[in-house]
């Protein structure tokens, strides 16, 4: 069954340019692994069987590897109330 886990990503230092550089490649992957995403922006969200399957379709994005976030956290996501899961709270 699959399970949510949101991944925060802060950019490296000085990593505009690497961001520049490898922005058509982490499209190209983003595209490749949609359906694995629940929403990709200033945060991603996998949904995915576990957190290390989360940890490694991160660390295979071509921003990961050319060095761009500096630093990430990657925590479980629950989705309890809002629009996208119909606007009342969820428990």
């Amino acid at each position: 069954m699959s399970q949510l886990f949101a991944v925060f990503a802060w950019d490296a230092a000085g990593s505009e340019s690497l961001r520049a550089e490898t922005r058509a490649a982490h499209f190209a992957y983003i595209e490749s692994i949609i359906d694995t995403l629940a929403i990709a922006g200033s945060m991603l969200i996998y949904k995915v069987e576990n957190r290390e399957e989360a940890k490694a379709i991160f660390e295979n994005d071509p921003y990961f590897k050319a060095g761009v976030w500096g630093r990430w956290e990657i925590h479980p996501f629950a989705a309890v109330a809002g629009e996208w899961v119909g606007g009342r709270l969820i428990l």
